[in-house]
């Protein structure tokens, strides 16, 4: 049975006595430090995910606030324009950052949806299904 060998990385490719697809042959010297490399990265995209979850509830709890404000002034929830001009500027930043356009444009018609949603939910104190509670919500009900 022969074993085939991935140019790149001197990995076996599966082939040679039915080891596992991937796993460093024993000579691979490279094995320990290319582990421990994965696991450094994937500690950073942990880290990122975190700050990625902690942007969206900024961003959704400053929706909120903007419900509230809509609310009190009588302005749609809805403003098509706004949300263009959102998603627009957003898929030019990405683009500008090597990022493929209408990926981010999903996310941004995503996180539009998602604030839109969040908006309607608002409610000032005394109206129906009260105030969804977050930490700029309880600066707002003050005068």
């Amino acid at each position: 049975m022969s074993s085939e060998r991935n140019a790149d990385t001197g990995r076996d490719m599966g082939r040679d006595m039915g080891r596992d697809v991937g796993r460093p042959m024993p000579h691979d010297r490279h094995g320990a430090a290319s582990t421990e490399m994965l696991q450094t990265l994937r500690q950073d995209i942990d880290a990122v995910d975190e700050e990625i979850i902690a942007a969206i509830v900024r961003r959704m709890t400053l929706a909120r606030a903007i419900g509230t404000l809509k609310q009190r002034t009588g302005q749609p929830v809805l403003d098509p324009a706004r949300e263009a001009s959102v998603v627009s500027r957003a898929a030019m930043r990405g683009r500008d950052a090597g990022l493929p356009e209408q990926d981010v444009r999903a996310l941004y018609w995503q996180l539009m949806a998602w604030a839109r949603r969040a908006q309607m939910q608002e409610r000032l104190p005394g109206q129906p299904h009260g105030p969804i509670p977050g930490p700029l919500h309880e600066s707002l009900q003050s005068p």
